[in-house]
């Protein structure tokens, strides 16, 4: 067994450095290679690193959100109202959109468009709550919230056995986001009882099967 010059510790076989000090350690009579009892580093899985970013991101969006509420319930309530709730639903919805997946250590789709459809629909309730007063909540983001939510699982459905065929991919996405333009004028337009006229969802498809170059003045 060998020890350090230099502080005289003890030393594992085939260490280069002592641990302790970092001293080289040279032996003349040690020819022979030997398996170190830690590695030089650390090297953690792809998975364990996103899942320690993604709390790490977790604790950096939590400051300014508690930082942001006790300022408001405690020194501005009284005159400006729970303004902290500006800041607060918009970090939970991208939390719960962007980070979450990455914390979890198996993530199911399907539980994941359940979660975010939740959040989603207690966020507009808690929004709707905190604006003019008005019935949209129930009229107009409660049913889109929903139905996006149900086609979006029966696209994802659809593509999961299929093969990635990126056109038809495309396609499909092009027909969701005209359908929810379709639920989305029909929603807002039935809510303050006008006709219904579909501007909206032909703008989606014309734009994205010709789209207009850009001129420069």
């Amino acid at each position: 067994m060998s020890y350090c010059v230099n502080c005289g510790v003890e030393l594992e076989l085939g260490a280069k450095r002592c641990p302790l000090c970092a001293v080289p350690v040279i032996n003349p009579y040690d020819n022979q290679s030997h398996n170190r009892a830690y590695p030089e580093k650390v090297v953690l899985p792809p998975k364990v690193r996103r899942r320690y970013s993604a709390i790490l991101i977790s604790l950096i969006m939590l400051i300014p959100n508690i930082i942001c509420s006790i300022v408001n319930y405690f020194f501005t309530f009284d005159t400006i109202g729970a303004w902290s709730l500006y800041v607060n639903i918009p970090s939970i919805l991208v939390w719960v959109f962007f980070v979450l997946p990455f914390i979890w250590r198996r993530s199911e789709v399907f539980i994941t468009i359940l979660i975010d459809t939740i959040v989603s629909c207690v966020c507009l309730y808690i929004i709707s709550l905190i604006t003019t007063p008005g019935d949209w909540f129930l009229k107009v983001a409660l049913p889109f919230v929903l139905l996006f939510a149900a086609e979006l699982s029966v696209l994802i459905l659809w593509t999961k056995n299929k093969k990635r065929d990126w056109p038809i991919l495309s396609i499909a996405i092009l027909v969701l986001i005209i359908l929810c333009s379709l639920e989305l004028e029909l929603l807002i337009t039935s809510s303050n009882g006008k006709s219904y006229v579909p501007y909206l969802a032909f703008f989606h498809f014309n734009t994205t099967l010709y789209p207009k170059p850009c001129t420069v003045a």
